[in-house]
């Protein structure tokens, strides 16, 4: 199977503009968290998804500067986007991530590969994020591209439609999909953390991380991040006030 990670990108985020170039460490976020997926050693590609729109010029240069391939298509319509990429790049599975999760663990996502290759043949998706266990900025689902294709063309609904692939768990036509979710080992069972870059606290929260923790954190898993934080806890205090959007917020 052709196995395409996508990392959706655009600078036009509402809580925090301009976020997946906001600076951590050496590196830009989005530039950061490519260096970790491409660690994942069973997927073919990765392939920025973002927007036509001139302000996301930026993010182009960057992948062109890294030698990541960019695919643009609809600001909103991120189906539409991920469809595109599946028909671009003649994908069989796409593995989505999106461009907030600088700290993105390159393991489990090889993990959970496993697990949907081991799967029956006609499953849809595997995600570790329908009943959320991993800290938020783990997120990652596995996708069916024939799936997506399908999704791609029945989806009205502009709410799933600038998410992706929610239509597949969360619509009401759901029953209609095979998918498994994979929950997290005990050490990193923590739902409330928030490993992402969303807001201005967020970002707090990831620069002191980062300066904290060193230049090691690039090769560093989950497990070893949970491990340092736990043993210091003030840092979560940071971002800890922030409330996760739901899919209705967009």
């Amino acid at each position: 199977m052709r196995k395409i990670i996508t990392v959706e990108a655009r600078m036009g985020s509402s809580r925090l503009p301009g976020k997946v170039l906001s600076s951590l460490g050496s590196y830009s976020s989005l530039e950061f968290q490519l260096l970790r997926l491409k660690k994942v050693p069973n997927a073919h590609k990765i392939i920025v998804a973002t927007s036509t729109d001139t302000i996301d010029d930026a993010i182009e240069y960057v992948c062109d500067s890294i030698g990541i391939d960019c695919f643009r298509g609809s600001n909103e319509d991120v189906l539409s986007r991920l469809s595109g990429v599946v028909l671009k790049y003649n994908a069989d599975v796409i593995i989505q991530t999106t461009g907030d999760c600088p700290l993105i663990d390159p393991w489990i996502i090889e993990n959970m590969i496993d697990e949907f290759e081991t799967a029956s043949l006609d499953i849809d998706m595997v995600s570790n994020c329908i009943n959320r266990s991993f800290p938020i900025g783990l997120d990652c689902r596995i996708i069916n591209a024939k799936t997506l294709l399908t999704v791609n063309d029945i989806c009205k609904d502009p709410i799933h439609r600038s998410h992706g692939t929610t239509y597949i768990y969360a619509s009401e036509d759901s029953s209609r999909f095979k998918n498994k979710n994979i929950y997290a080992i005990d050490e990193l069972n923590m739902p409330s953390w928030r490993w992402t870059l969303d807001t201005p606290e967020d970002y707090k929260f990831l620069r002191k991380l980062f300066k904290d923790y060193g230049d090691s954190i690039i090769d560093a898993s989950a497990i070893e991040l949970a491990s340092f934080l736990k043993k210091n806890m003030e840092l979560l205090k940071i971002n800890s006030n922030i409330v996760q959007k739901t899919i209705e917020m967009g």
